[in-house]
């Protein structure tokens, strides 16, 4: 029995996969130039504390 294939759903997957695998590669490439995967860490966490603090200033300006 053959199956049949939604061809919307099989480009929504084509285009998670797409995202998923460019967002390893940066990951990848991130860890390699900070220096390994402790430095990586320390930077994302970096990035993340200063969004929230961007974020707390906009709300704080609502």
């Amino acid at each position: 029995m053959a199956r049949k294939y939604d061809p919307a759903k099989l480009s929504q997957a084509a285009a998670n996969y797409d995202v998923h695998h460019a967002l390893v590669a940066a990951v990848r490439r991130l860890a390699r130039l900070a220096g390994g995967p402790q430095e990586a860490k320390d930077v994302i966490d970096a990035v993340a504390a200063a969004d929230a603090v961007e974020e707390e200033k906009e709300d704080k300006a609502k």
